[in-house]
């Protein structure tokens, strides 16, 4: 779980390694226009976020891709925004703040390797305006991407913060073990197999191929090789399999797989799910639901820690993102806002 989280989200990037490099791809000022406050969130503590335009643009004009009525579309928009507040108010709670001059250098090596590749980052060679073209037709400039790589580095700080063993300390590490156990054996968590397909590679068209002769499969082991030998997949990944619990993915991004994961019934697969986060390529993934069992609970103990400790967060992030929703005020430039007028080309 946390190390499928790791890939799909990049929170764990080698951030220290072109430390002392200067920048070379320097950031894209944005518009008065796309500066421009449309939403303000504000905390228990009275401070507020303010919610500027070109993020409010990015995740509007992603969302409609989708199906909904425009009312509905809006209202999404806002929830998936306050997804992402909450991950930086959370961040702050725990001494870790986004947008901190330290954090600053941290979204320049991003930019950077996002520019370069590496680290299983593909890149674009270094080809700067490659790179910024490519936001572009995920809806985001540079303003917005910068907020989306601050969401990550805050939503690494806050797993770092919940999982490191030194601050825990063994009493709660005991008792979050004994908790995982309990989670483990719940309805709040299901139990998958998990093919995934980045999208550069597969069709949607070939993905569905790949769904249906996963579901043609008559046992686990033989779902297991079928997506060894057709998908990306790594094998290790397919033979621990993923736990996914009812807060356990980020909302923001991976909604559809969690409602997904829980319709399924074992033994059922579900359709291709594509899904992005803004900073990797978007990739389908494949759920095929199995049946828990004691003997995965005793070999994958660190699993069930993991998927426990993800699920909590997701708890607590759910709690300050309705907070947020309760005390948000739009201002007069999003009220008048012609929606019908969003576009990458204004």
């Amino acid at each position: 779980m946390k190390k499928l989280l790791s890939g799909l989200l990049l929170i764990c990037f080698l951030l220290g390694a072109a430390a002392c490099r200067k920048n070379d791809y320097p950031p894209v000022p944005s518009t008065d226009e796309e500066k421009t406050v449309v939403l303000t969130f504000q905390k228990e503590d009275g401070k507020k976020y303010e919610v500027p335009y070109e993020l409010y643009r990015a995740i509007y004009l992603s969302q409609k891709q989708g199906d909904g009525s425009e009312d509905e579309l809006r209202e999404q928009t806002i929830r998936r925004i306050a997804e992402i507040y909450a991950v930086f108010a959370l961040a702050e709670q725990i001494g870790f703040h986004p947008f901190a001059a330290s954090a600053d250098k941290d979204v320049q090596d991003m930019v950077r390797l996002s520019v370069e590749g590496g680290d299983g980052v593909i890149g674009f060679g270094g080809d700067y305006d490659a790179y910024l073209a490519s936001l572009r037709e995920m809806y985001l400039n540079y303003g917005a991407q910068d907020l989306l790589f601050r969401y990550s580095l805050s939503y690494d700080a806050i797993l770092e913060y919940h999982s490191d063993p030194q601050k825990l300390g063994a009493e709660e590490i005991a008792r979050q073990t004994a908790a995982a156990s309990n989670y483990y054996r719940s309805d709040a968590c299901v139990q998958v197999l998990l093919a995934t397909l980045d999208s550069a590679s597969f069709t949607r068209a070939r993905a569905q191929e790949i769904r249906d002769g996963i579901a043609a499969q008559r046992t686990e082991t033989d779902v297991r090789n079928r997506i060894i030998q057709f998908t990306a997949t790594a094998p290790d990944d397919v033979n621990v399999g993923m736990l996914i619990g009812t807060h356990s993915l980020d909302d923001a991004y991976f909604a559809e797989v969690t409602r997904a994961a829980f319709a399924l019934g074992v033994g059922e697969t579900s359709e291709p799910i594509e899904v992005s986060d803004g900073i990797t390529s978007p990739r389908y993934l494949i759920l095929y639901r199995v049946e828990k069992s004691e003997e995965y609970a005793e070999r994958h103990a660190d699993v069930l820690l993991d998927s426990y400790r993800m699920n909590e967060i997701g708890k607590s992030l759910e709690a300050v993102r309705l907070d947020l929703l309760a005390k948000s005020e739009k201002t007069d430039f999003l009220t008048h806002l012609d929606h019908a007028l969003i576009t990458m080309d204004e």
